[in-house]
């Protein structure tokens, strides 16, 4: 299985030879995509959620009753 990270240095590659500005653009916006892809994969794995969803689901019961 191929990775992004080796799509994005298959478009780097693409992006070093002779293409018209289109083309160019095309690619540059392409490989942007994965990379914005790719950390929000990233955060997703391994970002810890700033607070703790039974301890606000707490909170909120408190106010309401």
């Amino acid at each position: 299985m191929i990775t992004s990270r080796q799509v994005v240095k298959i478009i780097n590659e693409e992006l070093q030879k002779d293409l018209d500005d289109n083309s160019r653009a095309v690619l540059s916006r392409v490989k942007d995509k994965i990379e914005i892809l790719e950390e929000i994969d990233y955060l997703g794995q391994y970002k810890q959620p700033v607070v703790d969803r039974s301890d606000a689901f707490k909170e909120a019961e408190k106010m309401f009753k």
